[in-house]
C-alpha cells in the first residue's frame, strides 16, 4: 500500500513522497521478485486450491490460486475508503470475495478448496439464510 500511494493524483515528487514505508515495501517487493516463482499452467481436471492471506488491521488482503502446491496466480487488493474501517470478519471476507471474482475462470462450475487463516468465516457454512455477502 505505501507503494501504491504514490501513484495517487496530487503526488509531484517522489523524493518528498518517499517515506521509511515506502522504503521497506519496495526493499520487500525486490526480494519477492528476486526469488522467482515460477507460475504453473492450470490443469482443468484437478480441483484447485484457494488460499486467502490477509492483514486485517493493516493495508489490504493477498491471495493465491494453488493447484496441488503449485501456484497458478496471485491476486492484491488495497482496502479502499470505509473498507478500512470493516471489522476484521468483514475484511476477511472482502478478501475471500476478491479473490474468487479474480478467478471464475478457473473457480465457476469446479470444485475448489478455500483456505483462509480467519476461523470465524467458518460459520458461513452453518446459516441456514444467505446474507448479502454470501451472495456475492
Amino acid at each position: 500500500a505505501p507503494l501504491t500511494n504514490l501513484t495517487r493524483k496530487g503526488v509531484f515528487s517522489l523524493l518528498d513522497a518517499w517515506t521509511p514505508e515506502c522504503q521497506q515495501a519496495f526493499e520487500e517487493l525486490k526480494h519477492v521478485v528476486a526469488n522467482d516463482i515460477t507460475l504453473s499452467f492450470p490443469n482443468y481436471s484437478l480441483p484447485f486450491r484457494v488460499e486467502v492471506f490477509s492483514d486485517a488491521s493493516l493495508y489490504g488482503t493477498g491471495a493465491v490460486l494453488l493447484q496441488e502446491g503449485q501456484p497458478i496466480a496471485f491476486t492484491s487488493k488495497k482496502f479502499l475508503g470505509a473498507e478500512t474501517h470493516y471489522t476484521t470478519g468483514e475484511q476477511e471476507l472482502l478478501a475471500v470475495l476478491h479473490a474468487l471474482k479474480e478467478w471464475p475462470c478457473y473457480l465457476e462450475g469446479r470444485p475448489f478448496a478455500l483456505k483462509s487463516d480467519h476461523k470465524p468465516l467458518t460459520f458461513l457454512q452453518s446459516v441456514p439464510t444467505l446474507n448479502r455477502w454470501q451472495a456475492m
